[in-house]
């Protein structure tokens, strides 16, 4: 008898918990990881979504999609658990169907119970809030088998490159926090959000969740100055680089090209066409890009790839130490991605007179 009490008091204790905690499967952050196209010609949306459910609390946001006018999302509200999933008062949607759920994902829509499909997976807590800034710091980012050297700006652009080769990229980072979560959101060809997992010594542990997981590592790199390039550089040649042929210009006219650098620590004086400008520079690459982070883009600048005009404008004028010793530089300029040529130019300097040498007339 009193058995049979005991095993019928369990039975009402777990249906009353489970009414009462419908949602507990549901607690936590969810990062959006793939989306499952089920109607036709449907857009998939490149913003990345994150979904943190606390008891009947709901918080969403996004990332937006910049380069699309597409600003981000964040939300609070409070929802109800039904048959179908999450119904809520916010304008953006009463509703979220949830098709499936696990102990790691769950997969919901938005507008329809058949339309696009998008599967989130459940993110691990940090027991403490992790703390991160790549800003002016330069790292190897290593993972699927290769390696990308990344310069991170103060201004929210980063420039990339493949070592040994001459490809590079610019794009718009930023961080983003969820509690104890933190976020490096990369913002290039796609959006992509990668999870900053942990932090030991000089490197960073990052994650991302596709249809699997990915790690990778970000190994801080501290880059020095190259020996012999401050100073004069006058330039005695310069000619195409890559097989890239310019249109001809009217006779008298010539393509302009730098005629004279003097680079210091912090700051480089070009002579560009009789025209003189100083321009902040930093470091990038492995020792080997000058880069000038604070380029302006001009109002007529014609979109050619995904960039925007800022970041194109930054790519335009990164220049790449081919070569140096103590008399030559020889420098790659003018990165145009549209023609798939990389650097178009190259440049060849000459030591100038140094300040000793001017002091005593040679």
């Amino acid at each position: 008898m009193k058995k049979a009490f005991l095993i019928s008091l369990i039975l009402v204790l777990i249906l009353v918990y489970g009414c009462t905690d419908s949602k507990s499967d549901l607690n936590g952050l969810w990062v959006s990881a793939y989306q499952i196209q089920t109607e036709p010609n449907r857009a998939i949306s490149d913003s990345k979504k994150f979904l943190r459910i606390d008891g009947d609390s709901l918080f969403f946001r996004t990332t937006g999609e910049p380069k699309m006018a597409f600003t981000p999302l964040n939300i609070k509200t409070i929802f109800k658990r039904t048959s179908e999933g999450i119904e809520n008062e916010d304008e953006y949607f009463s509703k979220i169907y949830i098709h499936e759920i696990s102990n790691d994902s769950v997969v919901v829509s938005y507008e329809t119970e058949n339309s696009t499909k998008e599967v989130f997976k459940k993110q691990n807590q940090p027991q403490s809030k992790i703390r991160w800034n790549p800003e002016n710091k330069s790292y190897e980012f290593e993972g699927n088998n290769g390696l990308v050297n990344i310069k991170f700006l103060e201004n929210g652009l980063y420039v990339d490159c493949l070592p040994g080769k001459n490809d590079v990229s610019v794009g718009h980072w930023h961080t983003i926090e969820e509690k104890n979560n933190l976020f490096i959101v990369l913002d290039n060809i796609n959006v992509i959000a990668l999870a900053v997992d942990s932090l030991k010594n000089d490197k960073v542990f990052l994650s991302i969740h596709d249809k699997a997981k990915f790690d990778y590592t970000l190994a801080e790199q501290s880059l020095e100055m190259p020996q012999n390039l401050l100073g004069d550089w006058i330039l005695v040649g310069s000619d195409y680089h890559n097989g890239f042929n310019p249109p001809p210009l009217p006779n008298g006219f010539e393509w302009p090209t730098i005629e004279y650098l003097i680079i210091n620590n912090d700051s480089v004086v070009i002579t560009k066409n009789g025209s003189t400008s100083s321009k902040k520079w930093i470091l990038g690459g492995r020792n080997d890009l000058i880069i000038f982070p604070n380029e302006t883009a001009k109002k007529n600048t014609i979109s050619n790839d995904t960039l925007t005009p800022r970041e194109r404008r930054v790519r335009r004028n990164i220049l790449k130490i081919d070569s140096l010793s103590d008399t030559e530089l020889i420098l790659l300029a003018e990165y145009e991605f549209q023609a798939w040529n990389g650097f178009e130019r190259k440049l060849k300097f000459r030591r100038g007179k140094t300040k000793a040498d001017k002091a005593h007339g040679k």
